[in-house]
C-alpha cells in the first residue's frame, strides 16, 4: 500500500523555530555542537540515556544521522513505505489492519512455515513465563487445543485469534486495552505501564509536539493533528526465532518538520514493548534525522552490565536501519529518470 501525504501541510499549532527545535533536541538526546561535523561527514551517532530508563526493564537509546541532499518528504515517504518493510532482511511478512471493522481474516497472511514448526511445538506446550508473551487466558486457550488430532493447525489458528483480539482491543481502548503477560509464580509484565513510562520520559515531545504525545497517550480518543495512522502486524526474526509484533505507526507533519512514532504494543517474545520516535528536519541541503528508542525487556533485569550491552544491541540495530534507509534513498535517486 502506498502512503500518500500532502506536503507541505499547514502548521497545526504554534511552534518554536526549526533551528531552536533542532538545538533543543540535540541537547535533550545528549549531542553537542561538535557532533555536527561528524554528522555532516555521514557518520551515524548514538547516545545512551540511562537517566531516561524509568523502569528496571527499560533501555533508552538515542540516535542521530545526517542524510545529505534529500528533503524530509523523501525520508518520511521511504520510512513509511511497504517497500522499506520488505527490504528488511529480518521481516518475513506483514499486513495492515484498518482503524475499525474487519475480523481475524485480516491476519490470514500470518502463519508458521514448515521450517518453523519448532515454534508451533513451543506454542503447544506454552506456560506462564518468558518463552512467549501471553496473558493467562491466552495460555488457557492454547492449552485447550493441545490434545486435538489437528493440534498443530488449531494452535496456530488460536494464536492468530489471540493476536486479532489484541489488535481489536487496542483499536477500541488504546493502551488500557493491552493484556499483560503472564510470568512464573503469578507475576505479570505490563506493556501498558511500560508505554506510559516511555511517554512520561518524552518531555521534549510533549513540549514541541503535544498533539503526537497526546495521540500516543490517549489513542484512540486524541488524534487531532495526526497526518497518518497505521496499524500493522509484522512477522520477523528476533533472537533466531520467528516473532509477531503488533505495531501502531503515527505521523505528524507540520510545515518543514515531520515526526514519526512507531509503537510495538505487543511483541511475541524476547522483549515486551518498544517505542521509536524519529524526527526529520531540513538541514542545509538535506535533512537531519533524530531518533529515540525505548525498548522494554526483562532480559536486562536492572543489571548495569546487561543494560550497557542492551543499549549497544539496540544502537547496532538502529545503525543497520539507518544505513538501509540511506542506501535505499541513494538507490532510488540514482534510478530516478532525468527530467
Amino acid at each position: 500500500m502506498s502512503i500518500i501525504i500532502a506536503w507541505p501541510l499547514a502548521a497545526v499549532s504554534e511552534r518554536a523555530p526549526t533551528r531552536d527545535i533542532v538545538d533543543d533536541v540535540m541537547t535533550y538526546l545528549g549531542f553537542e555542537s561538535q557532533h555536527k561535523k561528524a554528522l555532516e561527514s555521514g557518520e551515524i551517532l548514538f547516545t545512551g540515556r540511562p537517566e531516561l530508563e524509568a523502569l528496571p526493564q527499560g533501555i533508552a537509546v538515542a540516535g542521530a544521522m545526517m542524510l545529505i541532499e534529500r528533503p524530509p518528504r523523501d525520508l518520511v515517504d521511504a520510512f513509511l513505505s511497504d517497500e522499506t518493510l520488505r527490504s528488511h532482511s529480518n521481516i518475513l511478512a506483514f499486513g495492515e489492519v484498518p482503524a475499525e471493522g474487519g475480523d481475524v481474516s485480516l491476519l490470514a497472511g500470518f502463519d508458521f512455515s514448515e521450517a518453523e514448526q519448532k515454534e508451533v511445538r513451543r506454542l503447544l506446550r506454552v506456560k506462564a513465563g518468558k518463552e512467549f508473551n501471553l496473558a493467562p487466558r491466552e495460555i488457557e486457550q492454547l492449552a485447550a487445543v493441545a490434545d486435538r488430532t489437528d493440534a498443530a493447525e488449531q494452535v496456530v489458528a488460536t494464536y492468530r485469534d489471540a493476536l486479532w483480539q489484541r489488535l481489536d482491543a487496542y483499536r477500541t481502548s488504546g493502551l488500557e486495552g493491552i493484556l499483560p503477560y503472564a510470568r512464573k509464580s503469578g507475576a505479570m509484565a505490563s506493556p501498558t505501564r511500560e508505554m506510559h513510562a516511555s511517554l512520561d520520559s518524552a518531555a521534549l515531545l510533549k513540549k514541541h509536539f503535544p498533539e503526537l504525545h497526546a495521540a500516543l497517550e490517549d489513542y484512540p480518543d486524541s488524534m487531532d493533528g495526526i497526518s497518518n495512522s497505521r496499524l500493522l502486524w509484522i512477522k520477523k526474526i528476533v533472537s533466531d526465532r520467528p516473532m509477531v509484533a503488533l505495531v501502531h505507526r503515527l505521523l505528524l507533519v507540520d510545515g518543514d518538520i515531520a515526526i514519526v512514532a512507531e509503537r510495538e504494543f505487543y511483541a511475541g517474545h524476547t522483549y515486551n514493548s518498544m517505542l521509536t520516535l524519529a524526527a526529520v528536519v531540513p538541514y542545509e541541503d538535506g535533512s537531519l534525522v533524530f531518533a529515540a528508542n525505548r525498548t522494554f525487556t526483562e532480559k536486562v533485569g536492572g543489571s548495569g552490565l546487561r543494560k550497557v550491552m542492551g543499549r549497544k544491541l539496540v544502537a547496532r540495530k538502529f545503525a543497520q536501519k539507518f544505513e538501509r534507509l540511506r542506501a535505499n534513498l541513494s538507490s532510488s535517486k540514482a534510478e530516478a529518470p532525468s527530467q
